[in-house]
Protein backbone atom coordinates (compact mmCIF):
# COMPACT_ATOMS: atom_id res chain seq x y z
CA UNK A 1 0.00 0.00 0.00
CA UNK A 2 0.96 3.59 0.18
CA UNK A 3 2.31 3.38 3.36
CA UNK A 4 4.50 0.89 2.90
CA UNK A 5 6.26 2.71 0.09
CA UNK A 6 6.30 6.01 1.77
CA UNK A 7 10.12 7.31 2.83
CA UNK A 8 10.56 8.44 6.50
CA UNK A 9 9.54 12.54 6.79
CA UNK A 10 12.17 14.67 9.04
CA UNK A 11 9.06 16.35 11.34
CA UNK A 12 11.51 19.23 11.92
CA UNK A 13 11.91 19.80 8.28
CA UNK A 14 8.17 18.83 7.05
CA UNK A 15 6.14 19.91 10.40
CA UNK A 16 5.58 23.83 8.64
CA UNK A 17 5.26 22.97 4.99
CA UNK A 18 3.90 24.07 2.87
CA UNK A 19 3.30 27.38 5.26
CA UNK A 20 6.54 28.12 5.76
CA UNK A 21 7.56 28.48 2.52
CA UNK A 22 4.57 30.57 0.59
CA UNK A 23 2.75 27.73 -0.88
CA UNK A 24 -0.70 26.53 -0.04
CA UNK A 25 0.02 22.56 -1.33
CA UNK A 26 2.34 20.46 -0.02
CA UNK A 27 2.80 18.67 -3.64
CA UNK A 28 4.08 21.64 -4.86
CA UNK A 29 7.19 22.06 -2.74
CA UNK A 30 10.01 21.41 -4.69
CA UNK A 31 12.05 20.25 -1.70
CA UNK A 32 15.66 21.10 -3.62
CA UNK A 33 17.85 20.92 -0.60
CA UNK A 34 16.45 17.79 0.46
CA UNK A 35 17.29 15.75 4.08
CA UNK A 36 16.89 12.10 4.35
CA UNK A 37 18.05 9.26 7.20
CA UNK A 38 19.95 7.04 4.75
CA UNK A 39 23.68 7.00 5.04
CA UNK A 40 24.83 9.96 2.57
CA UNK A 41 23.98 13.44 2.59
CA UNK A 42 23.15 15.75 -0.24
CA UNK A 43 26.04 18.00 -1.28
CA UNK A 44 24.17 19.83 -4.35
CA UNK A 45 22.11 19.21 -7.03
CA UNK A 46 22.00 20.21 -10.77
CA UNK A 47 18.80 19.87 -12.18
CA UNK A 48 19.28 17.87 -15.52
CA UNK A 49 23.16 17.48 -14.80
CA UNK A 50 23.87 15.64 -11.68
CA UNK A 51 23.47 15.14 -8.18
CA UNK A 52 26.55 14.81 -5.29
CA UNK A 53 26.04 13.41 -2.18
CA UNK A 54 28.79 12.10 0.79
CA UNK A 55 28.98 10.13 3.36
CA UNK A 56 27.07 10.88 6.56
CA UNK A 57 29.29 9.99 9.36
CA UNK A 58 26.54 9.89 11.99
CA UNK A 59 25.00 6.84 10.17
CA UNK A 60 24.99 3.84 12.49
CA UNK A 61 26.53 1.94 9.92
CA UNK A 62 28.37 4.40 7.43
CA UNK A 63 29.44 3.21 4.06
CA UNK A 64 32.73 2.79 2.88
CA UNK A 65 33.10 5.10 0.18
CA UNK A 66 33.42 9.12 0.45
CA UNK A 67 30.35 10.00 -1.58
CA UNK A 68 29.19 9.70 -5.49
CA UNK A 69 28.03 12.03 -7.63
CA UNK A 70 24.78 10.79 -10.07
CA UNK A 71 24.59 11.43 -13.41
CA UNK A 72 20.76 11.65 -14.64
CA UNK A 73 21.03 9.70 -18.67
CA UNK A 74 18.42 9.88 -20.42
CA UNK A 75 18.39 5.83 -20.90
CA UNK A 76 20.00 2.62 -20.71
CA UNK A 77 22.09 3.49 -23.71
CA UNK A 78 23.41 6.69 -22.58
CA UNK A 79 24.69 4.74 -19.27
CA UNK A 80 25.84 2.19 -20.94
CA UNK A 81 28.30 4.42 -23.32
CA UNK A 82 29.20 5.99 -19.96
CA UNK A 83 30.50 2.99 -18.53
CA UNK A 84 31.92 2.56 -21.75
CA UNK A 85 33.64 5.77 -21.95
CA UNK A 86 34.66 5.99 -18.26
CA UNK A 87 32.30 9.08 -17.66
CA UNK A 88 30.95 6.92 -14.56
CA UNK A 89 32.03 3.55 -12.39
CA UNK A 90 28.41 2.13 -12.73
CA UNK A 91 25.01 2.35 -13.54
CA UNK A 92 21.61 1.92 -12.12
CA UNK A 93 19.59 0.24 -15.11
CA UNK A 94 20.17 -3.89 -16.58
CA UNK A 95 22.14 -3.12 -19.45
CA UNK A 96 21.54 -5.23 -22.87
CA UNK A 97 24.31 -8.40 -23.92
CA UNK A 98 25.55 -6.24 -27.24
CA UNK A 99 26.05 -3.45 -24.43
CA UNK A 100 27.72 -5.62 -22.35
CA UNK A 101 29.87 -7.25 -24.86
CA UNK A 102 30.92 -3.80 -25.88
CA UNK A 103 32.40 -2.72 -21.90
CA UNK A 104 33.99 -5.65 -21.43
CA UNK A 105 36.12 -5.10 -24.58
CA UNK A 106 37.37 -2.10 -22.84
CA UNK A 107 40.08 -2.00 -20.66
CA UNK A 108 38.96 0.01 -17.31
CA UNK A 109 35.30 -2.26 -17.32
CA UNK A 110 34.73 -5.65 -16.31
CA UNK A 111 31.35 -7.21 -16.54
CA UNK A 112 30.47 -9.73 -13.47
CA UNK A 113 27.31 -11.38 -13.73
CA UNK A 114 25.62 -12.34 -10.67
CA UNK A 115 22.14 -13.19 -9.40
CA UNK A 116 19.38 -10.35 -8.82
CA UNK A 117 16.07 -10.17 -6.92
CA UNK A 118 14.50 -8.69 -10.78
CA UNK A 119 12.03 -11.04 -12.96
CA UNK A 120 10.63 -10.80 -16.23
CA UNK A 121 7.03 -11.80 -15.70
CA UNK A 122 3.40 -11.97 -17.28
CA UNK A 123 0.39 -10.82 -15.27
CA UNK A 124 -2.84 -12.01 -16.26
CA UNK A 125 -6.02 -10.20 -14.97
CA UNK A 126 -7.99 -13.28 -13.63
CA UNK A 127 -11.46 -10.98 -13.24
CA UNK A 128 -11.81 -11.61 -17.42
CA UNK A 129 -12.34 -14.25 -19.60
CA UNK A 130 -10.04 -16.64 -20.41
CA UNK A 131 -7.80 -16.14 -17.68
CA UNK A 132 -10.45 -16.62 -14.70
CA UNK A 133 -10.32 -20.62 -15.69
CA UNK A 134 -7.04 -21.95 -13.75
CA UNK A 135 -6.51 -24.27 -16.65
CA UNK A 136 -6.01 -21.43 -19.67
CA UNK A 137 -3.26 -20.22 -17.16
CA UNK A 138 -1.67 -23.81 -16.39
CA UNK A 139 -1.61 -24.26 -20.02
CA UNK A 140 -0.51 -20.95 -21.11
CA UNK A 141 2.55 -21.86 -18.13
CA UNK A 142 3.45 -25.08 -20.17
CA UNK A 143 3.12 -23.48 -23.64
CA UNK A 144 5.41 -20.10 -23.33
CA UNK A 145 8.97 -21.37 -24.07
CA UNK A 146 10.60 -19.49 -21.10
CA UNK A 147 14.41 -21.30 -22.06
CA UNK A 148 13.88 -19.76 -25.77
CA UNK A 149 13.08 -16.38 -24.80
CA UNK A 150 15.76 -16.25 -22.58
CA UNK A 151 18.49 -17.38 -24.82
CA UNK A 152 17.27 -15.11 -27.70
CA UNK A 153 16.40 -11.92 -25.86
CA UNK A 154 18.59 -11.73 -23.54
CA UNK A 155 21.83 -14.03 -25.05
CA UNK A 156 21.77 -16.47 -22.04
CA UNK A 157 22.29 -13.62 -19.36
CA UNK A 158 19.98 -14.92 -16.76
CA UNK A 159 18.07 -17.92 -15.69
CA UNK A 160 14.40 -19.39 -16.28
CA UNK A 161 12.90 -19.25 -12.54
CA UNK A 162 9.48 -20.43 -11.16
CA UNK A 163 8.39 -17.98 -8.55
CA UNK A 164 8.45 -14.82 -7.47
CA UNK A 165 11.41 -15.30 -4.81
CA UNK A 166 13.75 -15.53 -7.19
CA UNK A 167 17.13 -18.05 -6.23
CA UNK A 168 19.01 -14.82 -5.74
CA UNK A 169 16.75 -14.26 -2.01
CA UNK A 170 18.36 -17.39 -0.55
CA UNK A 171 16.67 -17.35 3.26
CA UNK A 172 13.06 -16.92 1.33
CA UNK A 173 13.79 -19.24 -2.05
CA UNK A 174 11.80 -22.66 -2.38
CA UNK A 175 13.16 -24.50 -5.06
CA UNK A 176 11.00 -27.22 -4.53
CA UNK A 177 7.71 -24.61 -5.88
CA UNK A 178 5.97 -26.83 -8.62
CA UNK A 179 7.50 -25.92 -12.15
CA UNK A 180 5.73 -25.54 -15.44
CA UNK A 181 8.56 -26.26 -17.41
CA UNK A 182 7.82 -26.00 -21.62
CA UNK A 183 5.69 -28.61 -23.07
CA UNK A 184 2.83 -28.31 -25.84
CA UNK A 185 1.54 -31.92 -25.20
CA UNK A 186 1.05 -30.66 -21.45
CA UNK A 187 -0.62 -27.75 -22.61
CA UNK A 188 -3.08 -29.40 -24.50
CA UNK A 189 -3.80 -32.10 -22.03
CA UNK A 190 -4.34 -29.84 -19.79
CA UNK A 191 -7.00 -27.92 -22.06
CA UNK A 192 -8.61 -30.88 -23.24
CA UNK A 193 -8.83 -32.35 -19.53
CA UNK A 194 -10.77 -29.36 -18.96
CA UNK A 195 -12.91 -29.84 -21.75
CA UNK A 196 -12.00 -27.62 -23.81
CA UNK A 197 -12.63 -28.77 -27.70
CA UNK A 198 -10.62 -27.74 -31.11
CA UNK A 199 -12.45 -27.37 -34.52
CA UNK A 200 -10.80 -28.39 -37.56
CA UNK A 201 -9.31 -24.70 -38.15
CA UNK A 202 -7.43 -24.77 -34.67
CA UNK A 203 -9.66 -22.65 -33.24
CA UNK A 204 -10.09 -23.64 -29.35
CA UNK A 205 -14.18 -23.90 -27.79
CA UNK A 206 -14.68 -23.34 -24.07
CA UNK A 207 -16.42 -26.75 -22.62
CA UNK A 208 -20.00 -27.44 -23.38
CA UNK A 209 -22.50 -24.70 -21.49
CA UNK A 210 -19.82 -22.92 -20.08
CA UNK A 211 -19.22 -20.34 -22.49
CA UNK A 212 -20.15 -20.31 -26.25
CA UNK A 213 -17.48 -17.89 -27.37
CA UNK A 214 -14.22 -19.21 -28.91
CA UNK A 215 -11.28 -18.80 -26.64
CA UNK A 216 -9.14 -17.11 -30.06
CA UNK A 217 -5.54 -16.16 -28.96
CA UNK A 218 -4.04 -13.62 -31.59
CA UNK A 219 0.14 -12.79 -32.22
CA UNK A 220 1.40 -9.39 -32.30
CA UNK A 221 0.72 -8.06 -35.14
CA UNK A 222 5.14 -6.91 -37.09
Amino acid sequence: NCLGQTFIFPKHIWETIPESVGLKNALDYTNEKPIGSGPFKLVYWRRNEELRAERFEGYFNPPHIDGFIKIPYANVQGMAAGVETGECDFGGWWIEPIQAERIEKTKHAKIVVVRNHGYYHINYNMRRKPFDDRAIRYALAYAIPKKLILDRLLEGYGEVVHSMITPANKFWHNPNVRKFEFNMELAKKTLADAGYQWDDKGRIYYPPGKMDDKVQPTAPKG
